[in-house]
Protein backbone atom coordinates (compact mmCIF):
# COMPACT_ATOMS: atom_id res chain seq x y z
CA UNK A 1 0.00 0.00 0.00
CA UNK A 2 1.42 3.30 -1.06
CA UNK A 3 1.77 6.27 1.18
CA UNK A 4 0.96 10.09 0.09
CA UNK A 5 4.48 10.75 -1.01
CA UNK A 6 4.45 7.69 -2.83
CA UNK A 7 6.65 5.21 -0.31
CA UNK A 8 5.43 1.97 0.14
CA UNK A 9 4.90 -0.05 3.18
CA UNK A 10 7.42 -2.91 4.29
CA UNK A 11 5.10 -5.48 4.73
CA UNK A 12 7.31 -6.88 7.94
CA UNK A 13 7.99 -3.69 9.65
CA UNK A 14 5.63 -1.48 8.90
CA UNK A 15 8.05 1.34 8.01
CA UNK A 16 7.32 3.44 4.44
CA UNK A 17 10.43 3.30 2.02
CA UNK A 18 10.95 4.61 -1.86
CA UNK A 19 10.36 2.08 -3.84
CA UNK A 20 14.21 1.72 -4.90
CA UNK A 21 14.95 0.76 -1.35
CA UNK A 22 12.25 -2.16 -1.42
CA UNK A 23 12.34 -5.89 -2.54
CA UNK A 24 9.06 -7.47 -4.10
CA UNK A 25 9.08 -11.06 -4.28
CA UNK A 26 6.23 -13.45 -3.54
CA UNK A 27 3.36 -11.17 -3.34
CA UNK A 28 5.05 -9.40 -0.37
CA UNK A 29 6.79 -5.81 -0.57
CA UNK A 30 10.19 -5.95 2.08
CA UNK A 31 12.48 -3.33 3.22
CA UNK A 32 16.23 -3.85 2.42
CA UNK A 33 16.46 -4.26 5.99
CA UNK A 34 13.78 -7.24 6.74
CA UNK A 35 14.94 -8.43 3.59
CA UNK A 36 18.13 -9.12 4.73
CA UNK A 37 16.70 -10.85 7.90
CA UNK A 38 14.30 -13.16 6.39
CA UNK A 39 17.73 -14.43 3.76
CA UNK A 40 19.38 -14.74 7.12
CA UNK A 41 16.71 -17.04 8.95
CA UNK A 42 16.49 -18.52 5.69
CA UNK A 43 20.13 -19.93 5.62
CA UNK A 44 19.83 -20.54 9.71
CA UNK A 45 16.38 -22.71 9.30
CA UNK A 46 17.63 -24.30 6.88
CA UNK A 47 20.66 -25.56 8.98
CA UNK A 48 18.64 -25.97 11.59
CA UNK A 49 16.10 -28.46 9.89
CA UNK A 50 19.19 -30.19 8.29
CA UNK A 51 20.13 -30.99 11.99
CA UNK A 52 16.56 -31.75 13.34
CA UNK A 53 16.58 -34.49 10.33
CA UNK A 54 19.87 -36.39 11.93
CA UNK A 55 22.60 -34.28 9.15
CA UNK A 56 25.84 -33.94 11.59
CA UNK A 57 28.53 -31.61 10.64
CA UNK A 58 31.53 -33.78 9.10
CA UNK A 59 35.33 -32.59 8.21
CA UNK A 60 35.57 -34.04 4.98
CA UNK A 61 39.52 -33.61 4.79
CA UNK A 62 41.75 -30.32 3.82
CA UNK A 63 40.21 -28.52 5.94
CA UNK A 64 36.21 -28.69 4.91
CA UNK A 65 33.38 -29.59 6.32
CA UNK A 66 29.83 -31.10 5.16
CA UNK A 67 26.20 -31.51 6.44
CA UNK A 68 26.30 -35.84 6.40
CA UNK A 69 23.47 -38.24 6.68
CA UNK A 70 24.73 -42.18 5.80
CA UNK A 71 21.88 -44.64 4.07
CA UNK A 72 23.43 -47.76 4.17
CA UNK A 73 26.27 -47.27 2.38
CA UNK A 74 26.05 -44.20 0.55
CA UNK A 75 26.25 -41.27 2.50
CA UNK A 76 24.37 -38.07 1.14
CA UNK A 77 26.80 -34.26 1.88
CA UNK A 78 25.54 -30.80 1.82
CA UNK A 79 28.47 -28.28 1.82
CA UNK A 80 29.10 -24.69 0.42
CA UNK A 81 32.92 -24.11 1.75
CA UNK A 82 35.07 -25.08 4.84
CA UNK A 83 33.25 -22.98 6.79
CA UNK A 84 30.40 -25.58 8.73
CA UNK A 85 27.76 -22.95 8.25
CA UNK A 86 25.79 -21.91 4.90
CA UNK A 87 26.54 -18.80 4.00
CA UNK A 88 23.39 -16.52 2.46
CA UNK A 89 26.03 -14.16 0.56
CA UNK A 90 28.04 -16.92 -1.45
CA UNK A 91 25.12 -18.39 -2.53
CA UNK A 92 25.37 -16.23 -5.53
CA UNK A 93 29.25 -17.12 -6.66
CA UNK A 94 29.46 -20.72 -5.09
CA UNK A 95 26.21 -22.20 -4.49
CA UNK A 96 25.59 -24.99 -2.08
CA UNK A 97 26.88 -28.48 -2.78
CA UNK A 98 24.56 -31.15 -2.64
CA UNK A 99 25.83 -34.58 -3.39
CA UNK A 100 25.31 -38.85 -3.13
CA UNK A 101 28.58 -40.54 -2.22
CA UNK A 102 28.91 -44.50 -2.42
CA UNK A 103 31.27 -46.33 0.03
CA UNK A 104 32.29 -48.30 -3.06
CA UNK A 105 32.96 -45.72 -5.17
CA UNK A 106 35.85 -43.72 -2.94
CA UNK A 107 34.86 -40.16 -3.73
CA UNK A 108 33.09 -40.54 -7.22
CA UNK A 109 29.59 -38.95 -6.44
CA UNK A 110 26.31 -40.26 -8.27
CA UNK A 111 23.88 -37.50 -7.43
CA UNK A 112 25.23 -34.00 -7.57
CA UNK A 113 23.20 -30.53 -8.06
CA UNK A 114 24.59 -26.97 -7.19
CA UNK A 115 21.70 -24.01 -6.60
CA UNK A 116 22.95 -20.66 -6.59
CA UNK A 117 19.09 -19.47 -5.46
CA UNK A 118 18.05 -18.93 -2.06
CA UNK A 119 14.63 -20.48 -2.29
CA UNK A 120 15.44 -23.01 0.70
CA UNK A 121 12.30 -25.25 0.02
CA UNK A 122 13.06 -25.91 -2.56
CA UNK A 123 16.99 -26.83 -1.99
CA UNK A 124 15.41 -29.35 1.29
CA UNK A 125 13.55 -30.90 -1.68
CA UNK A 126 16.61 -31.64 -3.70
CA UNK A 127 18.25 -33.13 -0.63
CA UNK A 128 14.86 -35.56 -0.16
CA UNK A 129 15.66 -36.02 -3.59
CA UNK A 130 19.31 -36.91 -2.64
CA UNK A 131 18.16 -39.01 -0.04
CA UNK A 132 16.29 -41.12 -2.25
CA UNK A 133 18.92 -41.95 -4.30
CA UNK A 134 20.78 -42.75 -1.39
CA UNK A 135 18.44 -45.32 -0.28
CA UNK A 136 17.60 -46.85 -3.75
CA UNK A 137 21.25 -47.47 -3.98
CA UNK A 138 21.73 -48.85 -0.67
CA UNK A 139 18.42 -51.42 -1.69
CA UNK A 140 20.25 -51.92 -4.80
CA UNK A 141 23.11 -52.90 -3.61
CA UNK A 142 21.30 -55.09 -0.74
CA UNK A 143 19.78 -57.02 -3.69
CA UNK A 144 23.04 -57.25 -5.83
CA UNK A 145 24.67 -58.68 -2.36
CA UNK A 146 21.89 -61.32 -2.04
CA UNK A 147 21.89 -62.34 -5.95
CA UNK A 148 25.71 -63.13 -5.84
Amino acid sequence: MASFDNKEQCDSCGEYQHERSMTFEQNQALCFSCHDEREEEGAESFMARLAANGYQVIHTGGGCTAFQKTFGHCDVMITQDASHDINEDYMADLGLVVGVYADDLEGQHLFFINPTHTNWDMIYGAVLQAENVAKSLDAISAVQKIEA
